[in-house]
């Protein structure tokens, strides 16, 4: 081989391995970036140094203020929400609380039904709390609200339903402080009745029957085709028989007569709680009633612990000249003060007292009609977007 030829390919040789070398650290170099990039990107996704000093501060911060117990709830120098929300749906404080009824919430059938929401949940709400104070311990009934909600089918939200035939389901829940300083839960029964119309609720009030037996009284009325009724219902307040009803009475009933004028009447009645004898331990109620302005003989209610409703003791063959008030005033007897409690909701409490009753009326921002209990005669029908009937018949 000739010395050109040698030359030619140790040339040839230099040059390919110079063009693979330069390759090579090309290769590197990408190679060295890419993992600079790659420990920068995880330094800063996870920085030892600052969360070592974050945990720290967080621990320190702990050990400061430390959290709420549950305990501590209970201990609260006031009933507030929080405290109702822990004892009745162990809850946190809310808006509103969603639940499920179980068995032992006795929970009538028909309730169930109409106050079902389209999430298969119950809505409730706390609207206002009593107080009701027995001697030195401090006791308050809560006032609970439950409304039906219905799925809107263009936003597919839960809107709550509005309708003539809509009410609320009332409950209640008996809460004091004990010889520990707790708040305690002794009665409760979150839906008893449904009352009222488009969501919302008719004058209500707390009436004393004696000093034995506390009363929600409602007011609720009923329309249809000519007729007209109203009832007032009393709910017991009392542990003993949270949530009974315990009187109903048709306070006005009408018909205009409808094709025939003869057959229109008018039915009004009126109620008083007579005192308390001394063999009784609660207060006898007498009913006056007058039909088409000619008044009849009243007739006297008397307390069956084993009925654990009022029913008619008596009628006098007297006629008895029909009060111009549901509760007149009898023979004055002291009448103890009710302080009302921080209420919830637009609502405004004062304090009347007459014939040995006491009450705390109550009036809501916004009063309706509605589906009333005992002498109505109500129809159901269907509410809009759900099968829902809301008479509240025999609740």
């Amino acid at each position: 081989m000739s010395v050109r030829k040698i030359v030619c390919l140790l040339l040839c040789g230099f040059i390919y391995t110079g063009i693979y070398a330069q390759k090579t650290i090309e290769d590197v170099r990408r190679t060295v970036e890419t993992v600079d990039k790659s420990v920068s990107i995880f330094k800063k996704i996870f920085p030892k140094k600052e969360r070592k000093k974050t945990d720290t501060v967080v621990k320190a911060v702990e050990k400061q203020v430390p959290a709420v117990k549950e305990a501590d709830i209970l201990k609260s120098p006031i009933l507030n929400k929080a405290v109702i929300a822990r004892l009745v749906f162990d809850q946190k404080e809310a808006s509103e609380y969603l639940w499920k009824a179980r068995s032992f919430d006795k929970i009538d059938e028909d309730l169930q039904r109409y106050l079902d929401s389209d999430d298969d949940m119950f809505h409730t709400e706390i609207a206002q709390i009593f107080s009701l104070n027995e001697g030195n311990i401090p006791s308050y009934t809560v006032l609970l609200l439950t409304y039906s909600y219905v799925k809107n089918e263009v936003s597919k939200k839960l809107e709550k339903q509005e309708t003539r035939f809509t009410g609320a389901g009332i409950g209640f829940a008996n809460i004091i402080r004990n010889e520990n300083g707790n708040w305690q839960l002794i009665g409760l029964r979150k839906i008893v009745a449904m009352h009222g119309s488009s969501s919302t609720l008719p004058e209500y009030k707390i009436i004393e029957l004696g000093d034995r037996l506390r009363v929600f009284s409602i007011v609720s009325g009923y329309s249809q085709g000519g007729q007209f009724s109203t009832n007032e219902c009393f709910y017991a307040l009392n542990p003993e028989f949270l949530g009974d009803k315990v009187f109903d009475l048709e306070i006005e009933a009408s018909f205009d007569g409808g094709m025939n004028p003869k057959n229109a009447y008018r039915v009004t009645r009126a109620y008083r709680i007579l005192p308390v004898e001394a063999n009784e331990e609660y207060p006898r109620v007498l009913v006056t009633e007058t039909e088409n302005k000619k008044v009849k003989p009243a007739m006297t209610y008397a307390f069956s612990k084993e009925k654990e409703r009022y029913i008619i003791s008596s009628t006098s063959s007297k006629i008895v000249g029909n009060a111009k008030s549901k509760n007149n005033t009898p023979a004055k007897t002291p009448v103890k003060k009710i302080v009302p409690a921080k209420t919830v909701g637009t609502t405004k409490t004062t304090g009347t007292a007459t014939g040995g009753t006491k009450s705390t009326n109550s009036v809501p921002a916004k009063a309706s009609t509605a589906s009333t209990s005992g002498g109505a005669k109500s129809a159901p029908q269907k509410a809009s977007a759900k099968a829902k009937t809301a008479s509240t018949s025999g609740m």
